[in-house]
């Protein structure tokens, strides 16, 4: 991503070129939309456009980056002290902004999505276990491998729901990925 600008203007730019990007996914697949298009949506100049962003691509991660700002800030401030992961507050978020997402999965840049997921969701189960300042070489299983476990199988999760259109509730989603990870979890971790 190109480096920000932080006046008014650019950031109005910014959030203009988004919203248009948004809006398209909305409508067609990632693939199929042109820079042209999400110009002509933001009625915004390709000049203005590439000293924002390098591609498409970089808009989309740029938003994306965003999206998990705001998710961020939702979660922490519902995390338990006993939870390793915010996952019910993650399932909510999702179901309460399905529209947004089935749009991702629809406009075929899910992945791309899932994969910044699972970064920011790494890097807020690394903080967590920092936090409970366990021993590192008391479980049998290293932390490192339970954390890529523990993530990996919440992204798998919300892959899954997202793909069969949300047949269960947030709070039974949350149910089964508590009842998948916490066997695998020593009662340790848990405070």
């Amino acid at each position: 991503m190109k480096r920000k600008k932080v006046d008014r203007q650019s950031l109005r730019t910014r959030q203009m070129l988004a919203d248009s990007l948004m809006n398209l996914l909305f409508e067609k697949s990632y693939a199929s939309i042109t820079i042209q298009e999400i110009l002509d949506r933001a009625n915004v100049g390709r000049s203005t456009f590439y000293s924002h962003f390098y591609d498409k691509e970089d808009l989309l991660v740029s938003s994306l980056g965003h999206v998990f700002e705001v998710l961020n800030q939702q979660l922490i401030s519902g995390i338990d002290e006993k939870s390793i992961l915010p996952s019910l507050g993650l399932f909510q978020h999702v179901e309460q902004h399905y529209k947004l997402y089935k749009a991702f999965v629809r406009g075929n840049c899910v992945d791309l999505l899932l994969e910044k997921a699972k970064d920011f969701l790494y890097i807020m189960v690394e903080e967590r276990f920092s936090s409970l300042d366990l021993d590192p070489h008391i479980p049998e299983i290293p932390i490192s491998v339970l954390m890529t476990y523990v993530v990996n199988t919440l992204i798998t999760l919300l892959k899954w729901w997202l793909d069969h259109e949300m047949p269960y509730s947030a709070k039974r989603m949350d149910d089964i990925f508590q009842r998948l990870v916490s066997p695998q979890l020593p009662p340790s971790y848990f405070g």
